[in-house]
């Protein structure tokens, strides 16, 4: 199967789920949107409006869908696919390339968990961590961060949109380098957060672009692992 859009299709296709996953946080009711980022109903109701966008997008793509003689299917495309040992493989193989980019810090934090292990036990360090104290006592921003947040984000901003953008004809260079900027802009609206948690108006806006830097360069980063590897998990792990 393949979709039927032009370009200018794809490209505003693209723009506009950037719009919608960010957008729809604001369709909430003013005394939920008043509530902190990590309030459980704020992050419950973000579930579910995420959810409910990540639902439409495949849908949304079905209304370009058009026959052909290759042999992907449309989870195929989106990154889904039957294949365990493939799966395994690529989702391993990214991972440690991740590791191997990161093992300054990595290799430094093992160094502050092995100073802190000599004065008690690697039993107590690792629950001194902060992924065990959050899955323990604070599950549900856990669940967001760890799990919830990497799926949604690559699922609307790499898989759907790179099937979007490759089928118009773009390149795959361009999908890379390209796309992951709507990814930098969708977070920009965090400029709001900051300055309600009474942060300067300079300060807020030097974190946010570090931040659309930031998540530019790793959108680049995830879309490039994902056109090679073809496989949603491999993103979702790395994320």
């Amino acid at each position: 199967m393949k979709l039927a859009l032009t370009e200018v299709q794809a490209v505003a296709s693209c723009l506009g789920m950037a719009v919608a996953y960010v957008g729809i946080l604001y369709c909430t009711p003013q005394r939920i949107r008043a509530l902190k980022r990590d309030d459980p109903l704020q992050i419950q109701t973000r579930f579910f409006l995420l959810s409910v966008v990540c639902a439409l997008c495949p849908l949304y793509m079905l209304c370009f869908y058009q026959k052909s003689a290759n042999d992907q299917s449309f989870l195929g495309w989106l990154g889904f696919h039957l294949d365990f040992i493939a799966v395994a493989k690529a989702t391993a193989l990214s991972v440690l390339l991740t590791m191997i980019l990161f093992s300054g810090s990595i290799f430094d934090n093992f160094l502050r968990l092995q100073d802190m292990a000599k004065a008690s036990s690697w039993q107590e360090t690792i629950k001194q961590t902060s992924i065990y104290h959050g899955f323990c006592y604070e599950r549900i921003l856990a669940i967001r961060t760890y799990i919830f947040a990497p799926f949604t984000e690559e699922f609307v901003f790499r898989s759907s949109m790179a099937m979007m953008l490759l089928n118009a004809g773009f390149s795959a260079g361009t999908v890379i380098f390209v796309s992951p900027l709507a990814f930098g802009v969708a977070h920009m609206h965090h400029f709001i957060e900051h300055i309600r948690e009474g942060r300067q108006y300079s300060q807020a806006l030097l974190i946010v672009v570090f931040q659309f830097c930031y998540t530019s360069v790793f959108g680049i980063y995830a879309m490039f692992i994902f056109l090679r590897t073809g496989q949603f998990n491999a993103i979702f792990a790395v994320h």
